[in-house]
């Protein structure tokens, strides 16, 4: 099955709507919000050891479905020029986040790492083939086979966070890399975020609650081991020892409670074996 990252944007349609009568007309602009989600596919993530990717037989795409009408249309076809050039067959677009007039598009290129095609791209959202780099950073795209990007989040500062299976690494706002110290954002989570140094399958940026916190880093990590598949928080202050995990808990083999306020049936137990976290989405419950 094929692994697919959606997120949804929100655009405004301008109307205009005229009305005339016997002594003057006046033209009166109505806006109507319409959202739009933005759905990439081609990378295929079912969990370590379970699938084998090949740019040849993916689709490369990126579609938008307009949550009004509810009709879809093709946003971006990797296969196709842009206006910097073209991208490898074996490139993939990964993971989107939205970036107001713009989306943010992270691609990979496991089969052809060090061909320098795991980027950041800005991509306009009225003219999506006028995209343009926004980070190539080797330090934190590096080239490595195993350092497959994964994820990408956005804090609300505007720097970045993305997930590279074994770390996830911070891109500033100059579109550079971040470094703890001279690692990445976040490298070999220990504590109860650990063992989680083979696959970060997704990360999400929690804002600060309040002016005197600094939010906080979720991510998901998936392995052959059960008590490897976890979910784990972070300081966005990043990670370099063990008190930095701030919470961690093992997805697979063990129950789970709902948040307050949250019902549904119970125990909520994933099985031991052959259940691997792939995605994540953060969801709000008012009281935790």
């Amino acid at each position: 099955m094929g692994r697919k990252y959606v997120f949804i944007a929100t655009a405004a349609m301008a109307l205009a709507a005229t009305t005339f009568s016997c002594s003057k007309s006046s033209d009166t602009a109505v806006v109507a919000a319409s959202k739009g989600l933005y759905i990439a596919s081609g990378q295929c993530n079912s969990g370590i050891g379970i699938t084998t990717y090949s740019g040849a037989n993916s689709s490369r795409l990126v579609s938008k479905v307009n949550l009004s009408s509810g009709s879809m249309s093709f946003f971006l076809d990797l296969s196709s020029p842009y206006q910097g050039g073209t991208l490898l067959q074996e490139t993939s677009p990964q993971s989107l986040v939205d970036d107001g007039a713009n989306v943010l598009m992270l691609t990979e290129n496991a089969t052809l790492a060090g061909t320098g095609e795991r980027r950041i791209f800005t991509i306009p959202k009225v003219s999506p083939y006028n995209m343009s780099i926004y980070s190539t950073d080797y330090n934190a795209l590096t080239p490595t086979p195993a350092h497959i990007t994964r994820a990408l989040a956005k804090n609300v500062d505007g720097t970045l966070l993305f997930s590279k299976s074994v770390a996830i690494e911070k891109i500033g706002t100059n579109a550079l890399r971040i470094p703890m110290l001279s690692n990445a954002w976040v490298n070999a989570p220990a504590g109860n975020c650990g063992p989680s140094v083979s696959l970060m399958s997704s990360v999400v940026a929690l804002p600060p609650f309040s002016p005197a916190t600094v939010g906080k880093i979720l991510f998901a990590h998936n392995d052959v081991i059960a008590a490897n598949n976890r979910m784990g928080i972070v300081s966005q202050d990043g990670y370099s020892v063990a008190a930095n995990c701030t919470g961690g808990v093992q997805v697979s083999g063990v129950a789970h409670t709902y948040a307050p306020n949250v019902t549904g049936p119970s125990p909520i137990v994933f099985a031991a074996e052959g259940v691997n976290v792939t995605s994540m989405i953060y969801i709000s419950t008012g009281t935790g």
